[in-house]
């Protein structure tokens, strides 16, 4: 999420969700790693812009399969 405003006031909201598994704030953006982003993103989003965030772009990172290899190897 790209918002108009610091990303750090907007954390909590996120962590607690039960299907989120990670937020970076970088900036004023929010990075958050979850189970099934078609799902849930619409309820994100609600529950941003009803704390009040501005958000300005909602974008998708996709993993390389080489990024989940290394992952799954670090992981063990």
């Amino acid at each position: 999420f790209h918002l108009a405003e610091t990303a750090d006031s907007f954390l909590a909201t996120l962590e607690e969700l039960p299907y989120v598994k990670k937020v970076q704030p970088i900036d004023n953006k929010l990075l958050v790693t979850l189970d099934d982003p078609e799902q849930y993103n619409p309820t994100m989003i609600r529950l941003l812009v009803d704390a009040g965030a501005n958000i300005q772009f909602v974008g998708e990172l996709r993993h390389s399969l080489e990024d989940v290899y290394l992952q799954l190897v670090n992981d063990e």
